[in-house]
């Protein structure tokens, strides 16, 4: 099992950082232009709206979520709304509560109401490393150089006001890659594990909309369909052994899609956010519940 969890972690980080940073290996000049700034700009903006979903789709099933977000990064404050609806097997579900995060006190606050009541839950301060620009350009230079050549195909459509750049990321390529710089040491027979699960995962494809006007990312768009479906499916015929159930769990997968989507607005915009009165007098949750709670539902989730 814990050999298991290595691999697992070794690809889940992986797929993190195709996701989150392929805007620092483009090979062309002005989609690298053009996702480096939008992407910085972002990050220095004071506040900004967003609007987040999840659309994950099978052959008895539907989850949709929703995530509408306001976020003051000076202040480190974000109110979010979350939608989910769906359905499974001709049973249909939906849920919708909304949460308040305060970063900026000498503890990390998250404040949710569920429709019913108000819960609070502390935990301890989580600092980020503040880098220096040098340790930046250092690690868009690390990023640049490990990962070139894994976008297989960049092609840019443009107006004066807005260019749309379509990426596909070669996953056998930054693999390959990945593995030599992060993971140099690792044995024969892990790495023959994380071949099988990546085996015939295709290309990342993602999709980038950036305003000229603001100089803004203004929409993301990543098709994780045959990526999560190959991988999950790759999971089931290595280590699914004889499972009654590995039939089952492979048909979840069958005609399945999965998109994630994201667009900025209201730059600079949002007014001050204020967490409510009565959310900071409701009922405490203590975080090493919540953990525990977590630790228990992946033991009940894990396949035998």
């Amino acid at each position: 099992m814990q050999r298991i969890t290595k691999i697992l972690t070794v690809v889940g980080i992986f797929i993190m950082v195709m996701v989150t940073n392929y805007h620092d290996v483009s090979a062309n000049y002005k989609a690298d232009y053009y996702l480096r700034t939008g992407s910085r700009n972002l990050l220095l903006a004071k506040s900004f709206h967003v609007d987040f979903n999840v659309d994950i789709t099978g052959k008895d099933y539907n989850f949709s979520t929703v995530i509408n977000s306001d976020v003051e990064n000076v202040k480190q404050v974000l109110k979010t709304d979350f939608f989910i609806n769906g359905y499974f097997k001709e049973k249909n579900f939906s849920e919708q509560f909304q949460q308040y995060a305060d970063l900026s006190g000498s503890k990390d606050n998250l404040y949710t109401y569920d429709g019913k009541q108000w819960t609070r839950m502390s935990s301890p301060k989580q600092t980020p490393a503040k880098l220096t620009v040098e340790q930046i350009n250092y690690i868009d230079y690390k990023v640049n150089t490990v990962f070139a050549g894994v976008i297989t195909n960049e092609i840019i459509t443009e107006n004066s006001e807005y260019a749309l750049i379509d990426i596909k990321v070669n996953i056998e390529k930054a693999k390959q890659a990945f593995i030599k710089e992060f993971y140099p040491k690792i044995t024969a027979t892990e790495l023959q594990e994380i071949n099988t699960v990546l085996r015939n995962v295709g290309d990342l494809d993602i999709i980038v909309k950036y305003n000229k006007r603001n100089m803004m990312l203004e929409e993301h768009k990543l098709d994780l369909s045959r990526p999560v479906a190959t991988v999950a499916i790759n999971m089931l015929d290595l280590w699914g052994g004889n499972n009654k159930n590995k039939d089952l769990y492979k048909g979840f997968f069958q005609n399945f899609n999965f998109v994630i989507g994201a667009s900025y607005n209201r730059f600079n915009q949002i007014g001050d956010i204020v967490v409510p009165l009565e959310a900071k007098v409701g009922k405490l949750i203590k975080a090493d519940d919540v953990l525990k709670a977590g630790e228990e539902l992946s033991k009940v989730a894990t396949i035998n």
